[in-house]
């Protein structure tokens, strides 16, 4: 008989309004970190983008993206699509620590 393991979704789901796509954006407002220390993370070589290691911070992100920040956890993408009447993107991810 097999057996199946179900898969269990530990995450917080959290709606962010970041200026702008930017990873470095993305990591502040997830982590609650500031701009620079999440900028800074991304020079030192510890965030991932899609597992791909990133070299600079300005990368943008879609929806469905996946962000591994070492010792911090990772941000999902969940949905990317809409701004707010005053211009902000109304980001939902999901974040996995």
């Amino acid at each position: 008989m097999k057996q199946t393991k179900l898969l269990i979704d530990n995450g917080s789901l959290k709606t962010i309004f970041p200026n702008s796509n930017r990873v470095d954006a993305i990591i502040s407002l997830a982590f609650g970190i500031s701009r620079e220390k999440s900028s800074q993370l991304v020079y030192d070589g510890f965030v991932k983008l899609n597992q791909k290691i990133l070299i600079k911070p300005f990368q943008s992100i879609a929806t469905c993206d996946i962000i591994s920040v070492l010792h911090k956890g990772r941000i999902k993408i969940i949905e990317n699509n809409s701004t707010t009447r005053s211009g902000r993107i109304v980001m939902k991810i999901k974040i996995y620590r």
